[in-house]
């Protein structure tokens, strides 16, 4: 009997202290369910009339994303969204980004890879995380500070010169940042949000290429600086009317 009462005891003490990592992820299925419906984008991350073209997702432009580990993930997962030229030198200051949803700034790191430009910020609602890249945060802007959808939280950061770079990146991940799959920024935007680049000639299926259709056409790699090869293959991009 008393060996029963020992097992019975480690059970729940062995249950009790992992509760908190089980039920994790539950709840934040619950809150994403309930808060968000299937539209779960609540303001559009920059003023639409400044953008000239956005890469398509699961484009073969730029790099692979996310580089994760697995080896065959050869595709963008993510959106490039490139300025009109009249804001490539003073984006910092003319290029103002908002938080796409309510939620918490969860990380504001420098950035990486090949291509060092400006800083990231990862904003963190409900399970979701969106990664901004090449971005300049707010001074003000701080780890755990709460945002709501729509507030300012930074400026583009394009150094066009001396570096000819000319956007900024825009990815969407569930739970952590930088986990597989890559979300479409797109895809997850109600109707009213993306009427602003409907009014310019985008649709939501144009700017997402499909993942059976990415199987069978995979993107080639192996060219200069870790970057996808036919990068500025007008397939891979929507130009705004």
């Amino acid at each position: 009997m008393e060996k029963k009462k020992k097992i019975i005891l480690i059970i729940v003490i062995v249950f009790g202290a992992s509760f908190p990592f089980w039920i994790s992820p539950l709840v934040e299925s619950i809150q994403y369910d309930f808060r968000y419906g299937d539209g779960i984008i609540k303001a559009n991350l920059c003023d639409v009339d400044k953008v000239n073209m956005t890469s398509k997702f699961r484009s073969c432009a730029g790099h692979p994303y996310p580089r994760s580990q697995d080896p065959m993930s050869t595709s963008s997962e993510k959106h490039y969204i490139a300025l009109k030229y009249q804001y490539f030198e003073d984006a910092a200051v003319d290029v103002k980004l908002y938080a796409i949803w309510d939620g918490t700034i969860e990380a504001i790191t420098n950035d990486t890879g090949t291509i060092q430009v400006g800083k990231q910020i990862h904003l963190s609602s409900a399970g979701w995380t969106a990664v901004y890249m090449h971005v300049d945060p707010l001074p003000s802007l701080q780890i755990g500070q709460r945002v709501m959808a729509g507030e300012l939280i930074g400026y583009c950061d394009v150094p066009y010169p001396p570096m000819n770079y000319t956007s900024f990146d825009i990815c969407i991940h569930r739970h952590r940042a930088f986990s597989d799959p890559g979300y479409s920024y797109f895809e997850l935007m109600p109707d009213d949000i993306f009427a602003p680049w409907a009014a310019r000639g985008a649709t939501k299926a144009a700017l997402v290429i499909p993942a059976d259709v990415r199987t069978k056409n995979p993107c080639q790699t192996g060219c200069t600086d870790n970057l996808l090869c036919y990068n500025v293959d007008p397939a891979n991009w929507i130009t705004l009317a």
